[in-house]
């Protein structure tokens, strides 16, 4: 092998390596982020928020607090319709 092709074999590594340190750096701090977040700082869910307009529900999981005014007016299912009429054609 002569010296150019050896110096360009070692310039293409370089390269290489340039290109893939970074990325493996930028995956190896976001999983080292998640596993600290995940594990160390547990959630424990109480059933409430910090801002109180949801509720729990056994079939979304999460539900608008029936609200009658403001930007998150909702009907008593709390949905953002109109109120909730038990003899409707349409349910």
């Amino acid at each position: 092998m002569t010296e150019a092709l050896i110096v360009k074999r070692i310039m293409n590594v370089l390269f290489h390596w340039k290109v893939i340190f970074p990325i493996v750096s930028v995956l190896f701090a976001v999983v080292v982020v998640e596993g600290v977040f995940r594990y160390v700082f547990v959630h424990k869910d109480s059933g409430t928020t910090r801002s109180g307009f949801v509720e729990r529900d056994a079939d979304l999981v999460w539900r608008l607090k029936p609200r009658k005014v403001g930007p998150l007016a909702t009907n008593e299912l709390g949905f953002r319709d109109t109120r909730y009429n038990q003899n409707a054609e349409q349910k």
